[in-house]
């Protein structure tokens, strides 16, 4: 497992993100997020708040078969997912039958922060994410996320004017 810490701001960080997925350093920073390769993961990318030291884990083989512009709308969620301060030790304590739901809104929250984040930067990765996740429609890629439909309808309506 590879590790490798850059020093971003949480308010406004996706205005970092390039193309590739990359950060930058930020002056104005106020925390540290490791990026830890996790060629394991199951999932694209996962973000684990942690007051003192977020991270981001991704697993580099899956992120490579998407497009530039879809990479930089999941570190863009992921970097929602640390805004928000969204945890799964809350979750857990939760019923079952409230557990998915939860996921979900907070799924949904952090497309709303990537779109509103990147819009003014990178529309074209914004675009990009509405359609793959319209393509998707009443699909979901587990009952933890929402259907395509609803993550597209989201990401849209959370659009700046």
């Amino acid at each position: 497992m590879m590790t490798r810490t850059v020093v971003v701001a949480l308010a406004g960080a996706t205005s970092l993100l390039f193309r590739t997925g990359e950060v930058a350093p930020s002056p104005s920073a106020t925390r540290m997020v490791s990026f830890v390769v996790s060629p394991s993961l199951k999932d694209v990318a996962v973000a684990v708040y942690d007051s003192e030291r977020p991270v981001i884990f991704y697993n580099p083989a899956l992120m490579a078969g998407f497009t530039p512009e879809m990479r930089t709308f999941f570190f863009a969620h992921e970097y929602g997912h640390l805004a928000f301060h969204h945890t799964r030790a809350a979750v857990l304590r939760l019923p079952p039958a409230g557990r998915d739901s939860l996921l979900q809104k907070r799924e949904l929250e952090a497309d709303c922060f990537a779109a509103r984040e990147l819009a003014p930067i990178d529309r074209a990765a914004v675009n990009a994410a509405a359609r793959f996740f319209s393509r998707m429609g009443s699909r979901q890629t587990d009952h933890e996320h929402p259907t395509g439909a609803q993550r597209a309808a989201r990401i849209l309506a959370c659009l700046p004017s």
